[in-house]
């Protein structure tokens, strides 16, 4: 899944993706999954948004690395990074929508 920041300007009733930040009246996070791309999270800055990406891109490292090791989630799991993978899984799911 990509993900990308846009800004944001209602126009008319509809929302259009602008170009430059100083034309946006707020920012969206999107996903693109695969096909068209989806609107994920709204924020009144850019910088807002960024740092909730980096977050989003941090849990997405850690969960991806925790597969490439060979882990699999189990929520109710004694193991502690399986315990931690199925959390990691819960938050993007949130986080995205998904």
């Amino acid at each position: 899944m990509s993900l990308f920041i846009s800004g944001v300007r209602e126009v008319d009733g509809n929302c259009e993706r602008v170009e430059k930040d100083e034309d946006a009246q707020f920012f969206t996070l999107y996903s693109n999954k695969s096909g068209p791309s989806r609107p994920v999270e709204d924020f009144m800055s850019r910088d807002c948004a960024e740092k909730y990406l980096s977050l989003l891109e941090a849990c997405q490292r850690a969960r991806n690395q925790f597969y490439a090791a060979g882990y699999e989630p189990k929520a109710d799991s004694m193991n502690p990074t399986e315990c931690l993978l199925a959390q990691l899984i819960a938050a993007i799911s949130k986080a995205t929508g998904e």
